[in-house]
């Protein structure tokens, strides 16, 4: 009890409007692009107010940078569940890239406000950023634990280029999706992947598993 009033909680409009600004913050970034946004276009967006913009975020790079880190985790957890059903890791990188081609398509002002606008964005996403490609860099990683023990497994710095590759790839899908959309690179994304661990024939067989799904 305070000032005679019942305390209720946290007011639920607050976590709607917070989570209202994020998401319209992420696909007006991808639609617009960040540096043209303002704060107006963000609330406005977002069916809040401008009061509560200002009681949320202290400015749009606090509010994207917000959104962005919100949106590493979900994303990677949401790549870990694509994978979690296969038993191999040449197969689990196949539906890696197989489910990031159905996010580009499903969710693509979300998928080029983050990825796309992300390295152009403050410190503070560029944290989040270097995070989530060290998560990706030490999956991809884990493929020297599985090769066979007859094959000259490849150092420990081909997981951050082959991430860094498919991060460029997707990237220019991105800001390009009509010239070169992501499911006509996606099977070679595998190739590249693949061929450095487990071989040539396995990287083929992977990319016609996926050319087949697409």
């Amino acid at each position: 009890m305070a000032n005679g009033k019942e305390d209720s909680g946290p007011d639920p409009s607050a976590d709607n409007a917070r989570d209202a600004l994020l998401t319209s913050v992420l696909g007006l970034s991808g639609d617009r692009g960040y540096r043209q946004l303002t704060v107006e276009e963000v609330v406005s967006a977002s069916g809040t107010t401008q009061e509560r913009f200002r009681e949320l975020f202290v400015n749009l790079d606090d509010c994207y940078a917000t959104a962005y880190e919100g949106w590493t985790e979900v994303f990677w957890q949401r790549l870990q569940s694509a994978c979690e059903e296969e038993d191999s890791w040449p197969s689990r990188i196949r539906a890696a890239v197989e489910w990031m081609v159905h996010y580009v398509k499903d969710e693509p002002d979300i998928a080029r406000g983050a990825i796309a606008e992300a390295p152009i964005t403050g410190m503070r996403v560029q944290a989040a950023r270097r995070d989530l490609l060290e998560r990706l860099s030490r999956a991809v990683d884990s493929a020297r634990r599985e090769t066979d023990l007859s094959r000259h497994s490849p150092p420990p710095s081909t997981a951050p280029f082959i991430v860094g590759g498919i991060a460029w790839s997707v990237e220019c899908a991105l800001k390009n999706p009509a010239e070169e959309p992501l499911e006509l690179r996606a099977a070679d994304l595998v190739f590249f992947a693949v061929r450095p661990y487990f071989g040539e024939e396995a990287a083929l067989v992977e990319r016609s598993r996926l050319e087949a799904r697409l």
